[in-house]
């Protein structure tokens, strides 16, 4: 049966999204602020993921994430940022208690940059996601009761864009290194968990005032071990498809909506014959470039 449930990043912020603005200024799947500007982006995001393990049993998790990043253009190439946000869930199994979860989920500190190679912008960044708590586990229930991970992650990506036809394609790589153990209140660990992402994507641009844009990502996450090499996750691996459709409200001001389905490589873990995990959401974000 289900061991432990733990849901992470669920910081859902506009990362895809396409700025009706000119192709030249890039995509908004890998969008970073423009030299000496800021930008605020408040995003509120409503999540169901069923997991399934072989015997045919499920877990339901839903609720709403909501937080905002604020980011910098350093310069032409480079900028900086941080994301907080926090998320109200409820943990419904097939058989025993539900459980109510939330609070605040891990804080993220982030760089992003690019460089023109003529043929196209290559796309670079780190992010650095920063535990604050243990994750609580109920005693009753045997779940989660917080959001925050338990544990600090460095993500690495590398990505690459071009104008095509009437907009930008592009592909993007992202590696996600565990650096500290999840702790959990009642004194057990686990550690080795890593997770992969692949996507491709393509944004059409209507006219100035909307854009389309769809992306398809392979996500992969390794199981997991506790503290005496015990095997305690099988992890997952699957197809995320993303639509969003940007639209300029006024002068510096972008409405972001969208909406996902599949495997988004969020790092959700249960019990060790999990096969499935599968995620629907729709969310909407706003953009305040200043």
């Amino acid at each position: 049966m289900i061991r432990k449930l733990l849901a992470i990043l669920p910081l859902a912020i506009s990362s895809a999204a396409f700025a009706a603005n000119s192709s030249s200024e890039g995509s908004e799947y890998m969008h970073q602020a423009p030299a000496g500007k800021w930008e605020v982006t408040p995003a509120i995001d409503y999540h169901d993921y069923t997991a399934k393990v072989s015997s045919g049993a499920k877990t339901d998790v839903s609720g709403l994430s909501y937080g905002v990043k604020g980011e910098y253009g350093i310069n032409d190439m480079f900028s900086a940022g941080i994301a907080l946000s926090a998320s109200n869930d409820k943990w419904k199994p097939d058989s025993g208690s539900s459980q109510n979860a939330s609070g605040l989920n891990n804080i993220d500190i982030y760089g992003l940059g690019k460089y023109d190679l003529g043929m196209g912008l290559l796309r670079y960044g780190l992010d650095f996601s920063i535990s604050t708590s243990k994750v609580k586990i109920d005693s009753t229930s045997s779940l989660p009761s917080n959001t925050d991970n338990g544990a600090s992650w460095l993500t690495p990506f590398i990505g690459w864009e071009m104008a095509m036809g009437p907009g930008i394609f592009g592909a993007k790589f992202s590696y996600a290194f565990q650096l500290t153990d999840r702790s959990y209140d009642n004194s057990s660990k686990e550690k080795g968990i890593n997770a992969e992402s692949l996507s491709a994507f393509y944004e059409w641009q209507a006219d100035q005032a909307w854009s389309l844009g769809l992306s398809l990502a392979w996500n992969s996450v390794n199981g997991s071990k506790d503290e005496t090499g015990a095997k305690t996750s099988m992890g997952h691996a699957g197809l995320f498809v993303d639509l969003y459709a940007p639209i300029t409200i006024a002068q510096d001001i972008l409405l972001i909506p969208n909406v996902g389905w599949g495997d988004d490589g969020n790092t959700t873990f249960f019990g060790t014959n999990t096969n499935t995990v599968q995620k629907w959401n729709v969310g909407v974000a706003a953009r305040f470039t200043f």
